[in-house]
C-alpha cells in the first residue's frame, strides 16, 4: 500500500498512475451523493467506552438502528418517498448497521488520539466495483480523507461499503486478519487529518502488509457472488400441523412488552416470535400444508403492521417469499420489468467471474385457490447466451397475462445453484395491451347521477353539495347502464373502472367531520356489494348490458375490512393510536391507521 496520492489511500500499478488521482476519487463521492449512496454517522462515545469495557456489542442493536435512521434521514431530507424506499431495502440495513458496529469495534480497540470528534461516510459502491475507485486489482482506493461539503466543513473519513462486507465474511469464519488491517486503516486516515488530509506519513513494512491483505480480502470477497443451492423437491414426510397453542404463544411473543415499561416493545422476543413464523412458512411451503401455511401467514399479516421497524419489514419479506410461485429460499425479486402480452423481452444480465454455463429460470404464477405450495412450482429454462465479458443474455415471448418470477441459475453436474446477484432474479408482470383502449374511471355515487358528468339532458344539474360543501352521493349502478349507449357512441369507451363498490361501514365514527356517506376505502365486506349503489341486481345488470355492447367492466377491491366488520373475531383486533393520540383499535384490518375519515 503506497500513501502516494494525497488524500486518497491506495495502490497503484506504475503504468495505471495516471488512471487514479484525489480529483477523480471526489468527482465519483459526489457522485455517490447524489445517488443516495453515501450514508453518514459519528461515533458514539458512550458505546465506545461500554465496548472497552467488555460489553458485547450485540448489546447496541437498537443504539446502531438509531444511527442507520439517522443516516437515512439525512439523505431522505425529509422526502417520505426516498425514507420509505432507503428503510424498506433490509439487505443495504443489516450491512450499514454491520459496517457501523464494526467501526465501533476498531475504535474501542484501538488506541486513537482525535477520531471521537471525526464524520464517517459509508459510501455504497456501485455493482461490480469493490472498492471507492477502482482501476484493477492492482490499482484501486480503499478510504479517502477529505473536509467535507462548504456547507458543513468536518473531517471526514470515507470507507466503502464492501469493505465491511468482507469484515463480516471473515468474521463467520473466526477470523480477524481483516479486521486487525482495519483498525490499522483508522490509524493511517487519523493521521492523515492531522497531516493537512495527505498520507505523508511513512509506515512499517508490517503496516504497508496488513493494508495489502484487507485490500486483497476486500476484492476477492466482493468478486464472488453466493451459490445458493437449489433444493430438491421435499420427499413425503409427515409434517407437525400449526395448532392453536402454537398460534397463542405467537401472538403473546408479537405483542410482548418490556419488563415493567408496557408501552415499549420487548425487541428480542418480538424479533423470535417473527423468525420462527419463517420457520414454519418455510416448513409449510415445502411441504404443501396450505391449511397450516395460512394461519402463519394470517399471523405475519398481523406482524407487517407492527411498531417496530424491523419486525414490520422481515414479516413483510417472509410474505413475499410464501407468495412468490419458486422455492421458498430463492433469490428474493430485486429487478421488475413490465411487458404487454405477446411481446418479447430481451434480458440482459452481468454476472463477474469466469464465464460459466448459466440458464435463466421463469417461473410461472399458475395455481388454483389457497396459497402458492413448493408442489404448485411449474417454470421453465432458457439457456443464457454469453456475449464476451460478464454479459450474457436471453429472449422470451410472453403471451399470458400475469406475473411471472425469474432467478439465474448455474447448472453443476448433479445440482443446480441460484446466482445470488442483485438484478440476477426478478418480476415480470405481464399486462393487457392497452393501447388504443379508453377506460373511463367512475365513482359510481358521485358520478351516476349528474348531467355535468355525462353531458345530457337528463339526471340532477350538477354535482349535489350539502350545507358543509360536501358530495352527497346519490349515483347508482342503473345511472351508469342509462348511460351506456350514450359513452360507447361519444367517447368510444372500451371499459369502464368502477371505484368504491364494495359495501361500507356504518360506524359513524369512522366518517370524517360533517360527512354524509362512509368512507369507500374502509369496506365492512370484501365480496358484498354497496346496497345504496343497487346492490349485486343493479350491477349485474350493469356488467349484462355493457359485456353486449363490448364494454369491459373493471372493478377496484379494497384489500382489507373495516373494525366494524363481523368478518373477524374481536381477539384479531389490533390496537394503534388515531390522529388524536388515542389507542383505539386499527381502522381496518392492515395498515396502522387508528382513524379512517376519509368519507
Amino acid at each position: 500500500m503506497e500513501p502516494v496520492i494525497s488524500s486518497s489511500l491506495c495502490r497503484f500499478r506504475i503504468t495505471d498512475e495516471h488512471l487514479v488521482s484525489d480529483k477523480k476519487v471526489k468527482e465519483g463521492l459526489a457522485r455517490a451523493f447524489e445517488e443516495n449512496r453515501c450514508f453518514e454517522f459519528y461515533l458514539d462515545r458512550d458505546l465506545v467506552t461500554s465496548l472497552r469495557k467488555g460489553d458485547p456489542v450485540e448489546f447496541f442493536r437498537e443504539r446502531f438502528i438509531d444511527l442507520r435512521n439517522s443516516a437515512f434521514d439525512a439523505i431522505a431530507g425529509g422526502d417520505q418517498t426516498v425514507l420509505g424506499r432507503l428503510l424498506s431495502d433490509i439487505r443495504l440495513s443489516s450491512r450499514l448497521i454491520s459496517g457501523m458496529a464494526f467501526t465501533h469495534r476498531a475504535v474501542a480497540a484501538g488506541d486513537f488520539d482525535s477520531i471521537m470528534g471525526r464524520r464517517f461516510v459509508v459510501v455504497k459502491e456501485l455493482p461490480g466495483v469493490p472498492t471507492l475507485f477502482h482501476v484493477s486489482k492492482e490499482t484501486t482506493v480503499v478510504s479517502h480523507v477529505g473536509q467535507g461539503p462548504p456547507w458543513a466543513e468536518i473531517p471526514t473519513i470515507y470507507l466503502g461499503l464492501k469493505t465491511f462486507d468482507a469484515l463480516a465474511a471473515e468474521l463467520k469464519k473466526s477470523g480477524d486478519d481483516l479486521f486487525r488491517a482495519f483498525g490499522l486503516l483508522l490509524m493511517i486516515e487519523e493521521r492523515a487529518i492531522q497531516t493537512g488530509y495527505h498520507h505523508t506519513t511513512v509506515y512499517p513494512p508490517d503496516i504497508s502488509f496488513a493494508m495489502n491483505v484487507l485490500v486483497d480480502g476486500v476484492i476477492a470477497n466482493a468478486q464472488q457472488f453466493e451459490m445458493e443451492e437449489v433444493p430438491e423437491a421435499p420427499a413425503e414426510k409427515r409434517v407437525r400441523k400449526f395448532s392453536e397453542a402454537s398460534r397463542k404463544r405467537h401472538l403473546r411473543d408479537l405483542d410482548a412488552r418490556a419488563h415493567r415499561d408496557p408501552l415499549n416493545f420487548n425487541y428480542d422476543r418480538n424479533l423470535e416470535a417473527v423468525m420462527s413464523l419463517e420457520r414454519l412458512a418455510r416448513r409449510y411451503k415445502g411441504a404443501g400444508d396450505g391449511e397450516s401455511l395460512r394461519e402463519v401467514v394470517r399471523l405475519l399479516t398481523a406482524a407487517a403492521g407492527h411498531d417496530i421497524h424491523e419486525i414490520r419489514n422481515r414479516a413483510s419479506i417472509i410474505l413475499e417469499r410464501v407468495f412468490a410461485p419458486k422455492e421458498f429460499d430463492a433469490p428474493l425479486a430485486t429487478r421488475f420489468i413490465n411487458v404487454s402480452t405477446g411481446n418479447e423481452y430481451h434480458f440482459t444480465f452481468e454476472i463477474p467471474g469466469p464465464t460459466a454455463s448459466y440458464l435463466l429460470r421463469i417461473y410461472r404464477s399458475r395455481f388454483r385457490g389457497g396459497l402458492f405450495l413448493e408442489s404448485d412450482i411449474d417454470y421453465t429454462e432458457i439457456p443464457l447466451e454469453h456475449g464476451g465479458g460478464e454479459h450474457y443474455s436471453a429472449l422470451q415471448r410472453f403471451d399470458e397475462y400475469g406475473h411471472y418470477d425469474f432467478t439465474v441459475v448455474a447448472r453443476k453436474r448433479t445440482r443446480s445453484t441460484w446466482v445470488n446477484l442483485p438484478g440476477l432474479s426478478g418480476r415480470v408482470n405481464v399486462i393487457p395491451d392497452v393501447r388504443g383502449e379508453i377506460i373511463l374511471e367512475v365513482f359510481t355515487d358521485i358520478h351516476g347521477h349528474t348531467r355535468a358528468y355525462w353531458r345530457d339532458g337528463g339526471g340532477h344539474p350538477g354535482l349535489v353539495y350539502n350545507e358543509f360543501g360536501e358530495v352527497i352521493r346519490l349515483g347508482r349502478f342503473s345511472d351508469i347502464t342509462a348511460h351506456l349507449e350514450d359513452i360507447k357512441k361519444n367517447y368510444h369507451v372500451t371499459a369502464i373502472y368502477l371505484l368504491g363498490v364494495q359495501k361500507r361501514g356504518r360506524n359513524r365514527g369512522d366518517w370524517a367531520p360533517n360527512a354524509t356517506s362512509p368512507s369507500p376505502f374502509s369496506p365492512i365486506s370484501l365480496v358484498e356489494i354497496e346496497p345504496s349503489l343497487g346492490g349485486e341486481e343493479e350491477l349485474r345488470a350493469l356488467v349484462a348490458k355493457a359485456h353486449g355492447m363490448g364494454i369491459r367492466i373493471i372493478v377496484d377491491i379494497i384489500p382489507h375490512v373495516n373494525r366494524s366488520s363481523d368478518r373477524l373475531p374481536d381477539d384479531f383486533s389490533v390496537m394503534t393510536y388515531d390522529n388524536g393520540g388515542n389507542l383505539v383499535v386499527r381502522a381496518s384490518t392492515d395498515g396502522r391507521y387508528g382513524s379512517w375519515d376519509d368519507g
